[in-house]
């Protein structure tokens, strides 16, 4: 099953945002071609990581320019768009009834990147269901998916290079959540 990877930016996750997309698009067209041409992540990523991407499609909800806009509207089209795909798959009315399922079991995740990254993450945790994790690096984003099992990864594009978003990105696809003594801390976010 093809998965849906919600992605939005503000003016300044613009650049991140395309660097990214390129990157997805290298890997999913050739993985062993990309590691040779990016030798920056052959130590540290492995080939399924690599391949694991091309379970997910990238659907680009804004912005399209370097123009000024408002990073919570490009928030809100994103966690819109992650709830309801993932609720009609479901057949539940609403994401917190799927809180304690690992969100790699659904049909969606979100990325979101503005400045900082904190802006799209405050307004992202405003809708029920989201959790949203500011991520800086890449054991800070396996812990967002395997601790808080975070479905939306948040980066910061003006504070973060094209490989260690590309890393954070990689490992926030790949990491399962750990459930256990977690789903209860989990449970209790929504």
């Amino acid at each position: 099953m093809i998965k849906n990877l919600f992605i939005g930016s503000d003016h300044g996750g613009f650049d991140l945002k395309l660097q990214l997309l390129n990157l997805i698009n290298e890997v999913t067209c050739s993985t062993s071609s990309f590691v040779k041409q990016h030798p920056q992540y052959e130590n540290n990523t492995t080939e399924n990581e690599f391949l694991s991407l091309s379970e997910w499609k990238p659907i680009d909800l804004g912005c399209f320019s370097l123009d000024s806009v408002n990073y919570t509207d490009i928030a809100e089209k994103v966690c819109k768009n992650l709830i309801e795909e993932n609720t009609k798959e479901t057949n539940l009315n609403n994401l917190q009834a799927v809180s304690t399922i690992d969100c790699l079991q659904l049909p969606s995740l979100g990325l979101l990147i503005c400045g900082s990254g904190q802006g799209m993450a405050m307004k992202a945790n405003k809708y029920s269901g989201i959790r949203a994790a500011l991520v800086w690096n890449e054991t800070i984003s396996a812990l967002s998916r395997e601790h808080n099992n975070a479905n939306i990864l948040c980066l910061p594009g003006r504070f973060m290079d094209q490989t260690t978003a590309f890393k954070c990105l990689l490992k926030f696809l790949n990491t399962p959540f750990a459930q256990g003594r977690h789903s209860d801390r989990v449970k209790k976010i929504n």
